[in-house]
């Protein structure tokens, strides 16, 4: 293979382009710090990675065959003579292999996907039936109500009376209104698997999907650096959560409490006062004092609120167990209230195109400052200091060396046996692509669902349904992504199968029969079920700065990233890669904003061009320069080749000039034809 020219020497060289390597990547590259990113990979993101329908299917493959995706590995070690040779100076210097040759597969472990087909008829084929079914529904609504009630087509979905008149509180329930069962149906009938795989490019699949809070240390990094200016984003519409076999809205904001039909009116007024405390609690500190680490659910308790409304607090808002200190959940409630209104009525938004696109954000922004990017590329060595034990170099997989200063990488590219020993962090996955969303609406809403464990004591499982708005999936269908804790001697399918089997139906289950449990028969249509477990090298159940620390045989200036958590956000990822840049470049300022290009002064001659001839007295006469009638066409006058009239401005640089350089050196107006008047 041709050599790539990275070049010998650079400040930081990083492995794995997941968000935390990519903001480093894209702090250090701000403040001046010379950049080799790398990774082994053939797509950016590592495990927070988005993927269309085929790339999904590839990565399913790699991950179960453990070969890494697009990687140059072997066939460039064979043009590179294999391992490489020890460098000069043998006795002072010690090659640390590094691991990882599966690419990243070996993070990832019990995948199943289940792709399911419905036998029901196609759309042809239930046009005729459907047509019938609405003539029956509306005749007999006429005659219970007194009026007609007619269907909305709105992209396929239809809302119930309750949902009409906006209840915040609404459920998925049987009795609601009939129409909206028919057009559960008609959906289900419209979208088959196969459609989906015709539509398999408008999918955006996130591997880790990641909703941001509108307060959160990563919103404020995106607009602090301009990164944002990369992506866009989408406001979460709705909170929602599973409580007595139905999905129920959660009243979150002021409105929300008090427009809620489901919340009584003392449920609402115990509810706003525990939100006001949450949100002045350091303040008001005196009035949990009682309760200083004991459960929050005893504090919950103690102040009356019932059942229903410690379930919405604990599980919904505070997105904690009820075991945590009275502290930390009054804490973590105030983070969720602090973001509120801010960009939407919920604390969360969602990048459009999946979370995905966050760590290409930053992957831009550290080659927009002179940042080195190379996917398909890994690193074999390091090349460690014997006397300092410093990292003083890397060897890449065709044996060449690079001199460096600090290396950045996944913990999962280390070997076996320099991982610590502690046991390691593991997220279990579920990936669903529905027909239909769990709580219909009159218009598309991102929601966010909290599915509590039956046994407790851990936190409740995370549902994220998306649909077509975001970009993440064709029309007609919904993306839900389900996230949970690992757990010891369990896999993802069966720690999440449940809640699936629960909120959702497989394709090719026949619909249950009228008359069924409340919202049974409008249970959303599993077209496709991916289920898998992610592990990264974190302390099981850290949630601060996970993987920060190292073993004391690792090089000091060897920094580690975790992997995704089971956080529904990425905050942990944004501090840990604050913490690394701190440690790299204590004295710089973390991702500062880019500066206004107009700002930008340039070293370069051309660049620059001749001051002295833009700025001619003669030029810059204010009345020449600003008569509009004299200066005609702009277009005319910026034409770069009628502006270089020999006799008039004779230097292509100076003569491209708009403000100055295109008036003439006596002062007289440019004419149609874009010459100088002459001196």
């Amino acid at each position: 293979m041709a050599d790539l020219h990275l070049g010998d020497r650079f400040d930081v060289v990083l492995l794995g382009t997941g968000l935390p390597e990519s903001i480093v990547a894209a702090a250090c590259a701000r403040v001046g710090q010379s950049v080799l990113h790398l990774d082994r990979r053939d797509y950016y993101g590592g495990n927070w990675a988005s993927f269309n329908l085929r790339g999904l299917q590839d990565w399913i493959r790699d991950s179960t065959t453990g070969e890494a995706r697009g990687e140059r590995g072997e066939e460039e070690e064979e043009e590179g003579g294999g391992e490489p040779a020890r460098h000069a100076g043998d006795d002072a210097e010690t090659l640390v292999p590094l691991g990882g040759d599966d690419g990243g597969a070996g993070d990832v472990g019990d995948v199943e996907v289940f792709y399911y087909e419905s036998e029901e008829p196609k759309e042809q084929e239930q046009q005729q039936e459907q047509q019938q079914e609405q003539q029956q529904e509306q005749q007999q609504e006429q005659q219970e109500n007194g009026d007609m009630a007619q269907a909305s087509g709105d992209e396929g979905s239809e809302v119930g009376e309750k949902a009409k008149e906006g209840d915040s509180g609404s459920e998925v329930t049987a009795t609601g209104d009939q129409s909206e069962g028919s057009a559960g149906r008609k959906t289900a009938a419209l979208i088959h698997f196969s459609d989906v795989v015709k539509n398999g490019r408008r999918f955006n699949i996130d591997l880790a999907p990641n909703c941001l809070f509108a307060r959160g240390p990563l919103v404020e990094l995106l607009t602090k650096s301009q990164v944002s200016r990369y992506a866009e984003f989408k406001s979460v519409t709705r909170v929602l959560t599973l409580l007595h076999g139905h999905v129920q809205q959660v009243p979150c904001s002021r409105a929300d409490v008090f427009s809620s039909r489901r919340v009584s009116l003392v449920e609402k007024r115990l509810l706003m006062k525990l939100l006001e405390l949450s949100l002045d609690h350091e303040q008001r500190a005196h009035e949990f004092a009682a309760f200083r680490g004991k459960p929050f659910a005893s504090f919950l308790q103690a102040r009356q609120l019932t059942p229903n409304l410690r379930h919405f607090v604990v599980h919904s808002i505070a997105m904690t167990t009820e075991e945590v200190s009275t502290e930390e959940g009054l804490a973590a409630t105030r983070r969720f209230l602090a973001s509120l209104g801010r960009y939407g009525n919920t604390p969360f938004l969602f990048p459009l195109y999946g979370s995905g696109e966050v760590p290409q954000c930053f992957c831009r922004m550290s080659a927009v400052f002179a940042g080195t990017y190379c996917l398909r590329h890994s690193l074999k060595h390091l090349v460690v200091d014997s006397s300092t034990g410093r990292c003083t170099a890397v060897v890449d997989c065709t044996g060449k060396r690079i001199a460096c200063d600090a290396v950045v990488m996944s913990r999962s590219f280390l070997p076996t046996s320099l991982r610590p020993a502690h046991g390691h962090r593991a997220v279990s996955r579920a990936v669903l692509i529905t027909d239909r969303s769990l709580l219909p609406a009159d218009s598309q809403q991102v929601s966010v669902l909290s599915v509590p464990w039956p046994e407790g004591g851990r936190r409740a499982a995370r549902l994220l349904e998306l649909p077509s708005s975001t970009h993440t999936c064709m029309e007609g269908t919904h993306l839900v992504h389900l996230t949970c804790e690992g757990r010891p001697g369990g896999s993802a399918r069966g720690h999440l199968e449940p809640i699936v089997a629960t909120l959702f139906r497989r394709a090719t289950e026949p619909p249950e029969p009228p008359g069924a449990d409340a919202g049974l028969a409008l249970r959303p249509r599993v077209l496709m079920a991916l289920y898998f477990t992610l592990r990264d090298g974190g302390s099981e159940g850290s949630e601060g700065t996970p993987g920060l620390s190292t073993t004391p045989v690792l090089p000091p200036n060897l920094h580690l990233c975790s992997g995704p958590g089971p956080s529904m956000d990425c905050d942990s990822a944004v501090k840990q890669a604050e913490d690394i840049f701190r440690k790299i470049c204590p004295d710089q300022d973390f991702c500062p904003a880019a500066p206004n290009p107009e700002d930008l002064i340039f070293d370069d001659v051309a660049a620059a061009t001749d001051v002295a001839a833009a700025t001619d007295a003669a030029a810059t006469d204010a009345a020449a320069a600003t008569d509009v009638a004299g200066a005609t066409d702009v277009a005319g006058a910026t034409d770069a080749a009628a502006a270089t009239d020999a006799a008039g401005a004779t230097d292509a640089a100076a003569a491209t000039d708009v403000a100055g350089a295109m008036t003439t050196r006596g002062g007289g107006d440019v004419d149609d034809g874009g010459s100088g008047g002459g001196d």
